[in-house]
């Protein structure tokens, strides 16, 4: 699996419509917010998770001071083409969150991956620890 991951932080001042070519997985580790999707808007807190696809346009707006801190986990749709029903979940019109169970698995899970990939160069590693975070997301979720 090629995945990409990155720290994104974004200011108050910062408030920008956007789309991207990939799948992504956003965990929530800093700040509130409203996330707006489409026409939706899905309030977000810390230790959330979201599912996000490329077709949706979306938007950030901070509800207070404090920048907004996310972990992005990017990867292509077609790492996950096999799994129609977590290929689903990505392209739902609204956003996922996991269960408090699920949460905390998953949150771990995606909390060791980002510590490991500045250190980590194994692809089967990722690969192995994202399709058990798309294992926890499908079984909740599908």
């Amino acid at each position: 699996m090629k995945l990409n991951y990155f720290k994104s932080v974004v200011s108050k001042e910062h408030h920008r419509e956007y789309l991207f070519p990939t799948f992504r997985i956003c965990r929530i580790i800093s700040g509130t917010f409203d996330w707006q999707i489409g026409t939706q808007s899905y309030p977000f807190k810390p230790n959330d998770i979201v599912l996000l696809n490329n077709l949706t346009p979306r938007m950030i707006i901070s509800k207070d001071q404090e920048a907004v801190q996310l972990d992005v986990f990017e990867f292509s749709p077609l790492e996950i083409q096999a799994r129609p029903k977590l290929v689903a979940a990505f392209y739902n019109t609204n956003p996922y969150i996991a269960n408090a169970d699920n949460a905390l698995l998953i949150n771990g899970l995606l909390s060791n991956i980002a510590k490991a990939y500045s250190v980590v160069n194994n692809p089967d590693f990722f690969n192995h620890a994202m399709q058990a975070v798309f294992d926890l997301i499908q079984d909740e979720f599908c």
